[in-house]
């Protein structure tokens, strides 16, 4: 089976566009070889572009420094990835087309948003991610669970720019909600910012 090219993975492609491209042939039962050059090739590729509506919102941020000690480091990947879990079901369910439902899934799938929970341990979050999918949404399966696992999984490889990308996707979505807009100033402008200046990225990621 070839690798995707070119043709089937486009410069300028949003988070859940390139995931969409290559998750087919990652959710097969491939080697591990196979996946690790599907996810190379999509990297090489894939260009993560910001729109100059998300290069204005970036201007707009302040400039904050962040002093975290390995426990609260710790604590803020995980919540990081517990709303990007909540963020990709999201985009999965819609096929990335936003609509008047879409702040109030979020917010409910994440429970540091929903009820500004911390996690202790990447199980912690993907228990309490799945339970909330099974719970709240109108579309109900446990399908659905595994395959926003992967779809996260593919945005935190891709890098902080992907990560970034849909940090601002969520900030724009809340922003034209009440009263999630709340939330815009509780974590994800400050997400937005912290997570461009975090070093040693997948090394922290990878612990947490």
């Amino acid at each position: 089976m070839p690798l995707p090219g070119k043709d089937s993975i486009k410069q300028g492609y949003l988070p859940h566009q390139m995931i969409y491209s290559l998750l087919p042939l990652l959710l097969e039962p491939l080697t591990d070889l196979y996946k690790q050059n599907c996810i190379s090739r999509l990297k090489e590729l894939t260009r993560v572009v910001f729109s100059e509506e998300e290069r204005e919102q970036l201007r707009k941020f302040t400039n904050k420094s962040y002093l975290l000690d390995k426990r609260t480091c710790h604590q803020v990947y995980l919540s990081l990835v517990d709303i990007l879990l909540a963020y990709c079901c999201e985009v999965r369910v819609t096929g990335g087309e936003k609509n008047v439902e879409s702040p109030w899934s979020i917010r409910k799938l994440s429970a540091t948003l929903c009820w500004l929970e911390t996690f202790s341990s990447i199980p912690d979050v993907l228990v309490s991610f799945g339970r909330r999918v099974l719970c709240y949404p109108l579309y109900r399966h446990f399908r659905l669970v595994t395959r926003a696992f992967s779809d996260t999984a593919m945005v935190l490889q891709l890098g902080k720019s992907a990560v970034l990308k849909c940090l601002l996707d969520i900030h724009k979505i809340f922003r034209e909600n009440d009263p999630a807009y709340i939330l815009n100033d509780l974590y994800i402008s400050d997400y937005c910012i912290w997570i461009q200046k975090t070093k040693n990225y997948m090394k922290s990621s990878g612990g947490s």
